[in-house]
């Protein structure tokens, strides 16, 4: 069959993404390590019973039930 490309697929939307997340949500992120919330960092480009593993881990670690 024949490749689809989504619109969001092309090279310069990504580019733009990563350049969002960098001036957005980076800077919040430090934000909360500089206060000493604690922000956990979780991989999801792995298979999900990983990523799902971590986050049930980290929510434990942060005392949550």
């Amino acid at each position: 069959s024949e490749l689809y490309h989504r619109d969001d697929d092309r090279e310069d939307v990504v580019r733009k993404r990563v350049a969002v997340f960098e001036q957005e949500t980076r800077p919040v992120l430090a934000h909360y390590r500089a206060l000493g919330t604690p922000v956990v960092t979780i991989d999801g480009a792995r298979a999900q019973a990983a990523v799902e593993a971590d986050l049930a881990n980290a929510v434990r670690s942060l005392g949550a039930s």
